[in-house]
């Protein structure tokens, strides 16, 4: 369901949105940025979807007959009718923030921007051989991640 987006990140793919959006809807009434906000908090500030994905969708849910709008101090709030609801909970998304798995992410994610600031730190006040060195190390890692990829 979940595709990398950035380092340790997962981004939902274009047909995922419906039911994601539907899913975030049952929770209250939301505006489009709202809804945005809601799903990079629940994907652990991994996944932030664009207007461009969110807005087309609420579009054609609202076509569906899905959710209705109306119009609050300026923004366009989207609430579940009682089909979109129903529809919620016939396409219930198994969020990959929802899996077990997701600490694992959340852990590789600090540890790598750990690493980028040490990197930044090497760069920054080390010397030549130690920017060497941690090039031969980056080339072994790399190395490594590639033989990992290639065993699966």
């Amino acid at each position: 369901m979940m595709r990398d987006h950035m380092p340790g990140g997962p981004q939902a793919r274009r047909g995922d949105m419906r039911p994601l959006v539907l899913n975030m809807l049952t929770e209250k009434p939301m505006h489009g940025y709202e809804i945005i906000r809601a799903l990079e908090e629940k994907s652990h500030g991994f996944w932030r979807p664009s207007p461009g994905s969110i807005y087309p969708t609420l579009q054609l849910l609202e076509e569906e007959d899905f959710v209705t709008s109306q119009e609050e101090q300026g923004k366009k709030i989207y609430t579940l009718t009682p089909v979109g609801r129903e529809e919620a909970a016939r396409k219930a998304p198994a969020c990959y923030w929802d899996a077990p798995e997701m600490e694992e992410h959340i852990q590789a994610r600090r540890d790598f921007m750990e690493f980028m600031k040490l990197l930044k730190q090497v760069a920054g006040t080390g010397s030549e051989a130690d920017r060497r060195r941690v090039h031969e190390i980056l080339k072994e890692t790399k190395t490594k991640l590639e033989a990992i990829i290639n065993e699966q």
